[in-house]
C-alpha cells in the first residue's frame, strides 16, 4: 500500500474476484454511475484478466468501499475507472486506486507512448479534482439528454430509394460495423474499434442485447445510416445514430430517429435517453432538440498522454 495515502491502514486493496461483482455493482449503483446489469458486468469480467485490470478496496468489516478497473480499448489506449464510497472519499483512496491502474497501464503498454482516459459527471467535483491533479486534461463534454413521449411522433419521411429494416445479426453484422465506424469518423476524438471491441461496446454477447431495437437504412445494397438502441427498466437508450457522408443533409437522421422513437412508444417505453457531444462537429444535439430532447446532465472525458521514456 502507498505510504503517502491517508486512508485507513487496515483497508485491503487487491485484484477483484468474481465473487466481488455483486458488491462492485452495488457500489456503482449507489453512486448512480451504472446502468449495466450485473449479468452484463459478469460477462465483461469473464473476459478480463482481473489481476491486471481491476482492484477492489475492502475495509476492516469486509465491506467493499472502492473499485477500479482498466480497459484497453485498442493498443495503447486505456480507460481507467475509479469508484469510491461517498463516506470514504477525500481520504486518498481514489488517488491510490487511480495510480494503481495507471501503473498497470504502463506495464501493459507495448510502446513508449500511450494514452489514459477517464470520465467524470457534472456533479462529481471530487473526481474532476482527482483527474486534474493527476495531470488529465478535459478533452470533450457530452450532454445527457432525455425525452418523455406522450404520443406517437409523425411517421418518418424517407429520402427517395431508402428503406429502413431491422438489423439481422446473422447477415448484417459486418456491414453494420463498417458503416457505424465510418459514420462516426467525424466524432471528436474518435478511435477506431475492432469488430470484437465494437461488439463488446454494444453488449452484443449479453442476454440484454436486443437486435429488434437496431435499425438500418438501406439504399439498395448499401447502408446509408444506422440507429442502435437498447432498453432497460422501461427506459429506452439511443446508443448510436449515424448517417454516412453521401446520405447526409437529406433528412435521413431525423427519419431514423422517428422510427426508433415510435418503436419505443409501441412497446410502452416512453422515457428515452441519449448522450451527445456538446460540441459535435455535425451539430447532432440540434437534431435531438428539434424532437424535444432536453439536457438533464453532462459528463466530461479526460485524457492524459504518457511517454514512458
Amino acid at each position: 500500500m502507498n505510504s503517502s495515502s491517508s486512508f485507513a491502514a487496515d483497508v485491503q486493496v487487491r485484484p477483484a474476484q468474481l465473487s466481488d461483482l455483486p458488491m462492485v455493482h452495488a457500489l456503482q449503483s449507489s453512486l448512480a454511475e451504472t446502468t449495466v446489469p450485473a449479468k452484463a458486468g459478469q460477462a465483461n469480467w469473464q473476459g478480463w484478466k482481473l489481476d491486471r485490470q481491476t482492484r477492489v478496496a475492502i475495509d476492516s468489516c469486509g465491506q467493499l468501499i472502492g473499485y477500479a478497473d482498466l480497459v484497453e480499448q485498442q493498443p495503447g489506449w486505456f480507460v481507467a475507472g475509479v469508484w469510491v464510497d461517498r463516506e470514504c472519499q477525500r481520504q486518498g483512496l481514489g488517488t491510490f486506486l487511480l495510480q494503481t491502474m495507471e501503473a498497470q497501464a504502463a506495464l501493459l503498454a507495448r510502446e513508449d507512448g500511450y494514452h489514459l482516459f477517464a470520465q467524470a459527471w457534472r456533479n462529481q467535483t471530487a473526481a474532476r479534482r482527482l483527474l486534474e491533479k493527476a495531470g488529465y486534461d478535459c478533452g470533450s463534454t457530452f450532454q445527457r439528454m432525455q425525452l418523455q413521449l406522450s404520443a406517437p411522433l409523425p411517421a418518418p419521411s424517407l429520402p427517395t430509394g431508402i428503406v429502413i429494416r431491422p438489423f439481422d445479426p446473422t447477415k448484417d453484422e459486418w456491414a453494420a460495423y463498417q458503416a457505424d465506424e465510418e459514420a462516426f469518423l467525424d466524432e471528436r476524438g474518435k478511435q477506431p474499434r475492432t469488430l470484437e471491441k465494437w461488439r463488446a461496446r454494444f453488449q452484443m454477447n449479453t442476454p440484454e442485447f436486443d437486435p429488434t431495437l437496431w435499425f438500418i437504412a438501406w439504399d439498395q445494397a448499401q447502408i446509408a445510416g444506422i440507429i442502435f438502441n437498447h432498453s432497460q427498466n422501461n427506459i429506452g437508450e439511443l446508443m448510436h445514430l449515424g448517417v454516412r457522408r453521401p446520405w447526409r443533409r437529406q433528412g435521413l437522421g431525423m427519419a431514423l430517429l422517428l422510427h426508433a422513437l415510435n418503436t419505443f412508444h409501441t412497446r410502452n417505453i416512453d422515457t428515452i435517453q441519449l448522450n451527445v457531444d456538446a460540441q459535435s462537429w455535425t451539430n447532432a444535439q440540434l437534431l435531438y432538440e428539434r424532437i424535444g430532447f432536453q439536457t438533464i446532465d453532462s459528463y466530461s472525458n479526460y485524457i492524459r498522454n504518457v511517454n514512458k521514456s
